[in-house]
């Protein structure tokens, strides 16, 4: 919404997120149905074995990188992240390559920027549906082999 106001009021264009929107809905969804499934794990008494945990974490470290594009912003390479990046006074920028082509009035470039935008949503969303697959299918193997989570410090 922000973006199609700011095109609105900058230059009196109408342009559509609708796409990056449901996209950022899935990466919500996803997010937020993960969190659900690591606070049932975290209040069981069952340890998570090393190597999903590890695979989980590779998963969630992914999620930051999944919302970056290696070429950066046009007159600013070195910020390649797809949600937020500072302006050259540090204030947040956000949808940054969005924001500056509406600023430069590169109106053919948006649809190119909401298609990597949506790229990113759902690269990171399936990063994190993989990862409550993970709990999942660790709490189905959860068993009297591993032992109760008071005991996870001696083991780390």
């Amino acid at each position: 919404d922000e973006m199609e106001q700011r095109a609105l009021r900058n230059a009196g264009r109408e342009i559509e997120l609708a796409a990056a929107r449901a996209a950022a809905n899935r990466w919500r969804q996803a997010a937020e149905s993960f969190e659900a499934r690591l606070a049932e794990r975290l209040a069981s008494t069952a340890l998570l074995p090393a190597d999903v945990s590890g695979r989980i974490d590779a998963r969630v470290i992914g999620v930051e990188r999944a919302l970056t594009e290696e070429t950066g912003l046009l007159r600013r390479p070195f910020f390649k992240h797809l949600i937020y990046a500072p302006q050259p006074s540090y204030r947040e920028e956000v949808l940054p390559r969005i924001f500056e082509a509406i600023d430069d009035a590169r109106w053919e470039a948006i649809a190119g920027y909401e298609a990597q935008l949506v790229a990113g949503f759902e690269r990171a969303a399936a990063l994190l549906e993989e990862s409550e697959a993970l709990l999942a299918g660790a709490a189905r193997t959860a068993g009297a082999h591993n032992p109760p989570i008071a005991h996870r410090g001696a083991q780390r």
